[in-house]
């Protein structure tokens, strides 16, 4: 697994390549934003295991993350199902 560092404007400006490196190299990057670490991009399958449905992790996620108007919140079904379609793909 290779880890970089990008930042957020170049990330925005790039995406569909980061993505691209992500799903077909599994890249995983560390996204930043004023010399800091404000996000991580990884493959969906390191995101399956880290905080599918039903992990400690997605209820601590939930639970402490704040709340944004930006995309649609899910839940654990939501989240389940979304996974389990992609997988078919």
């Amino acid at each position: 697994m290779s880890i970089r560092t990008i930042n957020s404007t170049e990330a925005q400006n790039n995406f569909g390549r980061l993505l691209d490196d992500v799903t077909e190299r599994g890249v995983c990057y560390l996204v930043q934003r004023f010399g800091k670490v404000k996000a991580a991009i990884i493959p969906l399958d390191d995101f399956r295991r880290l905080v599918g449905p039903g992990t400690p992790a997605a209820q601590l996620l939930r639970e402490t993350g704040p709340a944004y108007s930006l995309g649609q919140p899910q839940t654990d079904d939501d989240v389940r199902s979304l996974i389990d379609l992609e997988s078919v793909e």
